[in-house]
């Protein structure tokens, strides 16, 4: 199950909420529709991942929430989007990023842009 531990709104002229999130026992996980993209870093056993999401025109299962995991969601605003991923390349998509140092990262995927 997903326990919400903070939902809040951002100051950011992108960025709509943040959000923080962890895990207690793996449960099935349903990712509702959404109009904006969204950027997830995931901490499970230790690693981190960052993934970017949506817009979903739809309810898509996800498979299994992991167990014992955490996450913090920086939800765009509406026509936000990451100049390497544009939101039309993410409809009812997602993309984990590569591995990357915090440096690269930052510089490569983080540019944020609104139309």
């Amino acid at each position: 199950m997903i326990i919400f531990d903070e939902d809040r709104p951002s100051d950011s002229p992108v960025v709509e909420r943040i959000w923080r999130a962890h895990s207690e026992g793996a449960r099935p996980f349903l990712s509702i529709a959404e109009s904006r993209s969204e950027m997830v870093v995931t901490r499970h056993h230790g690693k981190l991942t960052l993934t970017v999401r949506g817009p979903e025109t739809k309810a898509t299962p996800l498979g299994d929430c992991p167990a014992d995991s955490e996450w913090l969601g920086i939800r765009l605003k509406p026509g936000a989007f990451l100049l390497p991923l544009p939101a039309r390349n993410l409809v009812d998509a997602t993309v984990t990023l590569p591995h990357a140092t915090g440096q690269s990262l930052l510089a490569r995927w983080l540019g944020l842009a609104v139309s």
